[in-house]
């Protein structure tokens, strides 16, 4: 119980520390309107309203975007350059039953990836890690990253080209990368409102995925499965770009 008012004592301050001045004011209106476009987004996807889910989709990785910069400015570009290759993946993903532009959308979130991966590096939180864990900390999380992959590509194996499933294998080789380093380098900083945020936005962002990918093989049917997509989604990416922030 201690640990848990510590946690959201060390949440307060921090909010109220990256909030005060003109950042606090914008940090305000950047959450406020990032969750009424989200909102509407995920009721438009609950109700199949193609004509509202896709031009609220645009703005959601954009308002993220704002409430990083408003809380933290420009200290992580590499971060941010992650956020913007993975708003155009998100574009060339509204459209539905198109190979290329699924292709295309994917590709841009690979590139986000290695970026979300570079910044990690820069920062020097996986390196940290390795210098105090040593060499069997990484075989671990390379044991446990290779054996969520194959569980994920055995679920999906139905109903799939080979085409299909080599483009799976190589995207999930990156998403599962960025999700178990940014995991990873979570250690080192011990249990905080930041690592804590950006663990489950990197686990989420897998998950997310996982269950797009479920929908495209049609491996297994899944309700609302759109609308948990974009829930976990924008869950995975505010928790990532608000922990950053925050460390």
């Amino acid at each position: 119980m201690l640990g848990a008012t510590d946690a959201c004592l060390s949440f307060s301050g921090s909010f109220l520390k990256n909030t005060s001045g003109f950042g606090g004011g914008l940090t305000v209106v950047a959450a406020v309107v990032l969750c009424m476009v989200s909102a509407v987004h995920l009721i438009a996807c609950c109700l199949h309203r193609d004509g509202l889910r896709k031009p609220t989709k645009v703005f959601i990785v954009p308002l993220i975007i704002c409430l990083h910069v408003s809380l933290c400015g420009f200290r992580y570009p590499l971060l941010l350059l992650g956020l913007f290759f993975g708003w155009l993946g998100d574009i060339f993903l509204i459209p539905k039953d198109r190979k290329l532009t699924f292709f295309m959308g994917a590709f841009f979130f690979m590139v986000g990836h290695a970026f979300y991966i570079w910044n990690d590096f820069a920062t020097g939180l996986p390196q940290a890690v390795y210098g105090s864990l040593g060499s069997v900390s990484v075989l671990a999380a390379m044991l446990a990253v290779v054996a969520i992959g194959f569980l994920a590509l055995w679920l999906l194996r139905k109903r799939i080209s080979k085409l299909m499933l080599a483009a799976f294998m190589i995207y999930m080789l990156a998403l599962l990368s960025m999700a178990g380093i940014l995991v990873y380098s979570m250690l080192g900083v011990g249990l905080s409102v930041a690592s804590v945020l950006i663990s489950a936005g990197a686990m989420l962002f897998a998950f997310s995925d996982f269950l797009l990918g479920a929908g495209i093989s049609r491996a297994f049917k899944i309700k609302n499965n759109r609308f948990l997509v974009m829930l976990t989604y924008i869950l995975a990416q505010t928790g990532i770009a608000v922990g950053f922030a925050l460390l």
